[in-house]
């Protein structure tokens, strides 16, 4: 549930960390939200206890990273101008997360309780390969907003080559993690089917943001 809000929240982090010119503060959410995962493998006893521990994680590594940041006063006129400008790009974000989450809310009245929650964990694997794809888009927006066809082609190419990295690695760390750790079998293969998107997606997020900055 608080998905969208958590990657809304690390999209304006790391927008304000690329324009500060300080890219390496980006790590902080991802690592994280990797500690959540392993964390939770280990310590959690039920589903709302794997869930406590991945919000509370999640949370950890927003906060850390927006205190890095620098904070003024500014006018209410001010600020209804960015939410009108931003409000323009909400039926594009509508239509670009709407299918994930109509998925879950779909497969929330098919599966059982024990098959939802393999299912989160498989996403929550999957969410680990989007980090690092999503920072890299947005440390080449300002390139993209100075050539967004050539730079769409060149970004493309090499978020491409690091999602199936991401894929590759991960789609290894579930084998221990389903076999020793959630000794559930099926794990690995189950997140493997979920992880082999990330390429398809990580090319969606570059050319979203090439028709952005132009």
């Amino acid at each position: 549930a608080l998905g969208g809000a958590f990657l809304a929240a690390y999209n304006i982090v790391s927008a304000l960390f690329i324009l500060e010119k300080r890219t390496h503060l980006l790590a902080i959410v991802p690592v994280a939200n990797l500690f959540g995962i392993v964390v939770a493998a280990f310590a959690a006893q039920s589903l709302v206890g794997l869930a406590t521990i991945l919000i509370v994680f999640r949370l950890i590594g927003m906060v850390a990273s927006f205190c890095w940041l620098g904070y003024e006063l500014v006018s209410i006129r001010e600020l209804g101008g960015h939410l009108r400008t931003s409000a323009a790009f909400l039926p594009v974000d509508f239509v670009y997360f709407a299918g994930d989450e109509l998925i879950v809310l779909g497969l929330s009245y098919a599966l059982s309780r024990e098959s939802l929650g393999l299912f989160g964990l498989c996403r929550q694997i999957a969410n680990v390969g989007t980090l690092p794809v999503a920072s890299t888009v947005q440390a080449h927006y300002p390139a993209l907003v100075d050539s967004p066809v050539d730079e769409t082609s060149r970004l493309s190419a090499k978020v491409q080559k690091l999602s199936w990295i991401a894929t590759v690695g991960l789609i290894g760390a579930s084998i221990p993690l389903g076999i020793w750790v959630y000794e559930v079998p099926t794990f690995p293969l189950l997140a493997a089917v979920m992880l082999l998107s990330l390429p398809l997606g990580g090319r969606t997020a570059v050319f979203d943001s090439g028709l952005r900055a132009a």
